[in-house]
């Protein structure tokens, strides 16, 4: 539901794109062409195939209020995998990994009890207010794997909310606590 300027609500459809890649060209010159390419997943499914997860049930009691309930909160991939600097040099590319919360945890539809699992295997609430921030990032070497693994850092969070004002409603995060490690060590 919307409402347009001036106009009473009505229902509508909302959709996401999401960038693939991007190639850099710094023209004239020796530098040359870079690419950079997003893989995004959903529950280690690649992304653009499985959508289901991608949204949350609009929270707003307005909303709940009108009957106007819909799936349109957007709360984006759990996982994007990056792979930038791909070069006709030769240089081999960076490979990154990133983690995320997404706010998931109640939702009042399917996802009541949801979780964020890091590496470490070390579960972290979903918190509504925590969506959008980092719980890991890895990097890599030659692949996307164990084995090519370079660093990660996790990174805890602390919530809290001022006196007088109910829980959830406004909430002061700050990372907590940042564990950077080295593979192998």
């Amino acid at each position: 539901w919307f409402s347009p300027p001036g106009g009473t609500a009505v229902k509508g459809w909302f959709g996401k794109e999401v960038v693939l890649d991007l190639t850099v060209n710094p023209g004239a010159g020796t530098s040359p062409v870079m690419k950079t390419t997003y893989d995004y997943f959903n529950d280690t499914t690649p992304g653009w195939y499985d959508t289901r997860k991608l949204w949350r049930l609009d929270a707003d009691p307005s909303a709940a209020a009108a009957g106007q309930l819909t799936w349109s909160d957007y709360t984006g991939y759990p996982e994007i995998r990056v792979t930038s600097g791909a070069n006709s040099s030769g240089r081999p590319p960076s490979l990154t990994q990133y983690l995320f919360f997404r706010g998931l945890n109640a939702d009042s539809g399917t996802n009541p009890g949801s979780n964020v699992v890091d590496t470490k295997g070390v579960a972290r609430i979903d918190a509504r207010w925590l969506r959008g921030r980092t719980r890991e990032i890895r990097s890599f070497g030659t692949a996307f794997t164990a084995a090519g693994e370079v660093t990660a850092t996790i990174t805890d969070y602390f919530v809290a909310t001022p006196a007088g004002i109910t829980p959830g409603a406004i909430n002061y995060v700050r990372p907590s606590f940042v564990d950077t490690y080295i593979a192998g060590t």
